[in-house]
């Protein structure tokens, strides 16, 4: 298997892990994942890279404190998600929303909301009805806090 086609199957791995309430055991798979030295990535990585900063960013929420290695871990797969997204735009709306997840659970409602707005933008330019439906559904989520 190739690297890329590792960090899809391993990522959403993780998240089922998390969704499974194994959460131990899928911050350490996503907080292994996020050190492996991924290049330029090809275009199937979008759910690894996606589901790894979704398991980050929930671990974060759930246990606010800081834990180091899990905000590194999440810097790491959001630089992944940026490089990803240079190649492949179609990536935007997914990475802007998870930066505006992770911001949202760090209390940082002002940089939330303008990173879901980007979202917005980009899976309206390129019509990307369901991502712009998460977004809204991130917006609705959080606009009680």
């Amino acid at each position: 298997r190739s690297a890329t086609e590792e960090l899809r199957a391993e990522g959403l791995y993780a998240l089922c892990l998390w969704r499974s309430n194994r959460a131990a055991e899928a911050i350490k798979t996503a907080i292994e994942l996020s050190q492996r030295n991924f290049k330029t990535p090809t275009a199937s990585a979008l759910e690894g890279i996606s589901s790894v900063m979704e398991v980050l960013i929930e671990a974060q929420a759930l246990q606010p404190c800081n834990a180091r290695e899990v905000v590194q871990a999440c810097k790491r797969m959001a630089r992944l998600f940026r490089t990803y997204c240079r190649v492949f735009p179609i990536g935007v709306p997914r990475y802007q929303r998870n930066l505006g997840l992770w911001a949202a659970v760090r209390g940082r409602t002002s940089k939330a909301q303008a990173h879901w707005r980007k979202a917005l933008y980009w899976a309206q330019k390129l019509d990307l009805t369901t991502e712009g439906d998460l977004v809204r559904l991130d917006l609705a989520r959080f606009s009680d806090r």
